[in-house]
């Protein structure tokens, strides 16, 4: 639900041409950012409840804003281009970081 939330005022509020479409998701960026690593300091439960909110509301920008934000710094010419390197780096780290962080990880935690 925060996701949608967030989604939709991030879309309100780069139509109002108020902030640029880059510094919206940098905005995000940072608030997140800083809810994860605070995320040692939460104990009760009602904190990772706000955590869940403050998290869904700012990570929506993240994703939803990608497109408009390749479209201002390369331009629409090379749209196609950019966002299918984009989509090749980002596969390339999701596949290969969780095997990668498991055997940095395996040696530490092995019985």
């Amino acid at each position: 639900m925060c996701d949608f939330i967030g989604r939709c005022l991030c879309g309100i509020i780069a139509n109002q041409h108020l902030v640029k479409n880059y510094m919206i998701v940098a905005i995000c960026q940072l608030v997140d950012g800083t809810t994860l690593a605070l995320c040692s300091f939460y104990g009760p439960f009602w904190s990772f409840v706000v955590l869940a909110v403050v998290f869904g509301l700012f990570s929506s920008a993240i994703f939803s804003m990608t497109p408009s934000v390749i479209v201002d710094f390369v331009g629409k010419e090379n749209f196609r281009t950019a966002i299918a390197i984009l989509i090749l780096g980002q596969g390339v780290t999701l596949g290969t970081g969780a095997p990668l962080l498991d055997a940095r990880l395996s040696p530490l935690i092995s019985d």
